[in-house]
């Protein structure tokens, strides 16, 4: 399992890589992330700027075999 992250809220440093990755790569696919904090994007999870944090995205991929 791999866990792409970056402390960006962009979509295009974001989902918009992941899905790339994903279109291209036929042996990964995506494992949804269950926390607690920040929100559901269309692949992965994003916490978005508050007073307590910066803005943060992460989204996880597994091999298939």
């Amino acid at each position: 399992m791999k866990t792409y992250a970056t402390c960006s809220i962009l979509k295009a440093e974001n989902e918009q890589q992941i899905s790339h990755f994903l279109d291209t790569h036929h042996d990964a696919k995506e494992v949804k992330i269950k926390l607690d904090w920040g929100i559901d994007a269309t692949i992965g999870r994003q916490q978005l700027p508050t007073n307590n944090f910066d803005g943060f995205y992460y989204a996880k991929t597994i091999k298939l075999t």
